[in-house]
């Protein structure tokens, strides 16, 4: 065969066979398949609220018309001899049954008595000789122990008159003698806009706890007025 019509009949031949490849149908190939935990759908996190605050309620202790009861003594002492009279120097109150002023005589406890026993008077003096509002005035809120035994866990209210200066105190052990537990001995600022009454209070052993010689003396109370001056 000549040399031209070989290399026409060679590129017959690579011509068919090209197109037999082309037409040759294409593989079907799979698409590639994703995992489901990429294919779900997570919802964004949502943020938890801050607890809001909310001011505790405040609550005033108002005194009432309602007398504090008094509870019977819980021990009836011996019968005691007479007691020799005091000296003619000797001051009021240095007994378990004065003024509600600390001793500075000496006295230590109720003597003669069979057994040792708690005695608790409140103490409450008030020194407001010309004070007028807005005027501070001496004030001594307290509680002593005049028997001859100490006074384990009571509880003790007291009150200046405002409400900014009251409380309710838990006392754990209070000793017999001649030295008081005050809550207030200071100047005590009255700042009224108006001629106004107060009422002043110390309760001693509220729920009855404590063993007392007397039981009738543990409340004290005191209504004074701060009268208003204006300014001139």
């Amino acid at each position: 065969m000549d040399r031209p019509y070989r290399y026409f009949f060679l590129i017959i031949v690579l011509l068919a066979a090209g197109c037999a490849v082309l037409n040759r149908p294409a593989e079907q190939v799979a698409p590639p398949t994703l995992p489901s935990v990429l294919l779900s759908v997570t919802p964004p996190p949502t943020s938890t609220p801050l607890p809001t605050y909310t001011p505790f309620p405040t609550a005033r202790r108002l005194p009432t018309d309602t007398p504090y009861p008094t509870f019977p003594p819980r021990f009836v002492p011996s019968p005691t001899p007479e007691a020799s009279p005091p000296p003619a120097n000797a001051g009021s109150n240095t007994g378990p049954r004065g003024r509600s002023t600390p001793s500075v005589g000496g006295y230590i406890g109720i003597q003669d008595v069979s057994v040792p026993i708690a005695e608790l008077e409140p103490i409450l003096e008030i020194v407001n000789n010309g004070v007028t509002c807005g005027e501070a005035m001496l004030m001594q809120i307290g509680i002593i122990n005049w028997g001859s035994a100490p006074a384990y866990n009571f509880t003790v209210e007291w009150s200046a008159g405002l409400p900014t200066d009251e409380g309710r105190e838990f006392i754990q052990e209070l000793q017999w003698g001649d030295l008081p537990l005050y809550f207030r001995n200071k100047e005590i600022r009255f700042p009224c806009q108006e001629t106004t009454t107060y009422t002043a209070y110390v309760r001693v052993d509220v729920n009855n706890e404590v063993p007392e010689l007397y039981e009738d003396n543990n409340v004290l109370s005191v209504i004074f007025t701060i009268p208003y001056v204006p300014e001139e």
